[in-house]
């Protein structure tokens, strides 16, 4: 049975492909090194980064189709969940923020969201126990702990 030529190309190809990498990749021998002059460096400055604004922020019942519904401050304690949505702006390379909620001053939950475009629409979603009437507060925060935007809402007790 005869081998195709083209399979007979291929191989004598990839065969001179491995012998020129094996080639390339011996160590090369340093036969004179030039001292080279002492030349003090600069200090690296930090690239600033622009920061990330808020655009939308607000809390509510869900998200249908990148859109908050249900908005608003307060909240009867049978809601069961609850969403923070935010558009975020000016992220020039992907990067995250974290949408921490507190119940009080207590801090009850973090979600770590991706931003992958210069304008981005995000959310979190958290249970919210019906035991857990009072004032509550959502921040979105960048990478560098800065509060971007706050928002407060309150669960009230349902009249049963």
């Amino acid at each position: 049975m005869a081998v195709p030529q083209r399979v007979f190309q291929l191989f004598a190809f990839f065969s001179v492909m491995i012998a020129v990498g094996r080639v390339l990749a011996q160590p090369a021998e340093i036969i004179y090194e030039e001292p080279t002059p002492e030349v003090k460096a600069e200090p690296v400055k930090p690239i600033p980064t622009p920061s990330l604004t808020i655009s939308d922020a607000v809390v509510a019942t869900d998200v249908k189709a990148l859109t908050p519904a249900g908005s608003g401050n307060l909240f009867d304690d049978d809601i069961g969940s609850l969403v923070f949505f935010t558009r975020v702006n000016g992220a020039q390379q992907a990067t995250a923020i974290r949408h921490i909620w507190f119940f009080g001053e207590k801090q009850v939950s973090t979600a770590v969201l991706s931003i992958k475009s210069p304008s981005w629409r995000t959310y979190s979603r958290l249970e919210i126990r019906p035991d857990r009437i009072g004032d509550w507060h959502v921040d979105a925060v960048d990478n560098h702990g800065t509060v971007l935007i706050s928002r407060s809402f309150t669960i009230q007790a349902t009249t049963r």
